[in-house]
């Protein structure tokens, strides 16, 4: 079992590394939505689309993780105080 210190900077990692996936959702959004100015065929489009699709959905599953890593955490920390 960690350590209060440990877990407690263990959350603030998480949280930040939390917060970088948010940022980095939002600029693969902002990315998809300028793909609309810009001439190209259908089928260049979407193949930039599903691209940033993906790269959004792994983006979605690593926050998952850590937000279920921080909640395990807080838990804990909750426990022991």
């Amino acid at each position: 079992m960690q350590s209060s210190s440990a877990r407690q900077a263990e959350i603030r990692s998480l949280a930040d590394d939390h917060a970088a996936l948010a940022r980095e959702f939002q600029a693969l959004h902002e990315q998809a939505r300028a793909l609309e100015c810009l001439e190209m065929s259908r089928a260049e489009r979407r193949a930039q689309i599903d691209a940033l699709v993906q790269a959004e959905g792994d983006v979605l599953d690593q926050a998952h993780h850590i937000r279920q890593r921080l909640h395990r955490l807080v838990r804990e920390q909750h426990r022991q105080q």
